[in-house]
């Protein structure tokens, strides 16, 4: 984002108003008012007081101006502060065009001079709306993006993968790890502070399962044995994953080898896996696959969308609104225990990947929200009740089976119910209407 500041003039009958436009969406307002709007400002201020106090003589409210500036000098002036203060941003803001952030943070006021002969100068700072730029889908090329095909093979291993879940596992002692062995692992990193990276975790040690550092350093060692080695990316990775990947010194220990005892694939393991039967289970096994590979698909065409709104639509956000998503984000992994002890236990190194990494997701969810709702609107597309509401209960049920009431849906949960609709009208949106490939 810019670091410029941006000045601008602007005049109006009562006010001179320099409005300065500063990264984050900050705008800082330097007022100067006329005394004619002072003496506007301080009429309020005495019929306010006037309302307020009782004086002889007189019902409240019916008291001669100068009685009441007499009497209750120190109220007025107080009033007529806040007066004019809200006088002043509201005839600014008219002018300028430039409002506030909803449910922002608090705008901030000085009063620097006032003179009810001369005039007064105001100071005010506070954080806009931000500046959404227009999206035109002609810009937008999609990737070429290839659906998974789902065959015998894929099928076969989903299958082995089940089996696995059911298997007895029996300890293989005496020899050394070797290729296709199943072991159980511990790592840890020792860079900085030493910290576990993963412990008692199953990896088979196959090229498709395992990393080749990692495949270098068990095979050929013992249960209890630990190795130290340097993590590193694989030989045919691609060159974007070389770039990103950042080696570390590591300490493996390998806990066990060994052995699964695999079920048989008989009608006792169909119904322990919930089907009749194992034509009926590997039926099952097909749809699950190709949903998986169609809500992939469908996916990746969508951060495809994403991608392109992030990179080509650059504006500036408010800080306050990165900062409250961020907190709610951190909070909400943090409310997980299993995840809130494995963040505990990283060095602060880790930890503070983690928070770059929450901030980076922060930044790019207040976009993408602002962004669709900036499409939706354009295209004049419609994000109906109905729609909205399945995608609240789909949230709610992502939880965990349960009775849902309709009635009891949290706000919080049909706001990001709202967001997420919103985000797939814009998406689709713009697929429907990108540029076609030659």
């Amino acid at each position: 984002m810019s670091d410029t500041i941006q000045k601008e003039e602007f005049k109006t009958e009562n006010l001179s108003i320099t409005v300065q436009r500063k990264p984050f969406c900050k705008i800082e307002l330097e007022i100067e008012a006329t005394p004619s709007f002072i003496q506007k400002s301080k009429k309020k201020a005495i019929k306010e007081v006037g309302k307020q106090v009782s004086i002889p003589g007189f019902r409240k409210g019916k008291a001669p101006e100068e009685m009441i500036l007499k009497s209750y000098s120190g109220a007025v002036d107080e009033k007529l502060h806040k007066h004019l203060a809200d006088d002043a941003f509201k005839e600014a803001i008219n002018e300028i065009k430039i409002p506030p952030l909803s449910n922002g943070p608090k705008i901030t006021y000085d009063l620097k001079n006032l003179d009810v002969e001369k005039g007064a100068h105001l100071s005010f700072s506070y954080e806009s709306e931000p500046n959404i730029p227009s999206v035109d889908p002609q810009k937008y090329t999609p990737k070429e993006i290839t659906k998974q095909e789902i065959g015998e093979k894929e099928i076969q291993e989903a299958i082995r993968q089940t089996q696995f879940f059911y298997a007895k596992w029996n300890d293989v002692e005496e020899r050394e790890a070797k290729e296709g062995d199943f072991v159980l692992i511990d790592l840890e990193s020792l860079e900085d502070e030493k910290a576990k990276v993963f412990s008692d975790t199953r990896f088979e040690v196959k090229k498709e399962y395992m990393a080749d550092w990692m495949r270098e350093l068990v095979v050929g060692m013992k249960p209890g044995e630990e190795k130290e080695g340097v993590s590193k990316p694989d030989k045919d990775a691609t060159d974007e994953e070389k770039k990103e990947f950042q080696p570390k010194k590591v300490k493996l220990t390998l806990k066990k080898i060994e052995e699964p005892e695999l079920p048989e694939l008989d009608e006792e393991f169909a119904k322990k896996v919930g089907t009749k039967d194992i034509e009926s289970f590997k039926k099952s096994l097909e749809e699950m696959l190709q949903k998986k590979a169609e809500e992939k698909f469908d996916q990746e065409k969508r951060e495809d969308v994403n991608k392109f709104l992030l990179d080509v639509y650059p504006f500036e956000l408010p800080s306050s609104l990165i900062e409250k998503e961020k907190d709610h984000r951190l909070q909400q992994m943090l409310s997980n225990p299993r995840s809130k002890k494995e963040y505990e236990g990283y060095s602060q190194e880790q930890k503070n990947k983690v928070l770059a990494s929450v901030v980076k997701q922060a930044d790019d969810a207040v976009r993408l929200f602002y962004i669709s709702r900036k499409v939706v609107h354009e295209a004049k597309i419609d994000v109906g009740y109905e729609d909205v509401f399945k995608e609240a209960i789909a949230t709610m049920q992502a939880y965990g089976p349960m009775q849902i009431d309709p009635k009891n849906i949290p706000q919080e949960v049909y706001a990001l119910a709202f967001s997420k609709v919103m985000l797939k009208k814009a998406q689709d949106h713009i697929l429907a209407n990108a540029k076609k490939q030659a």
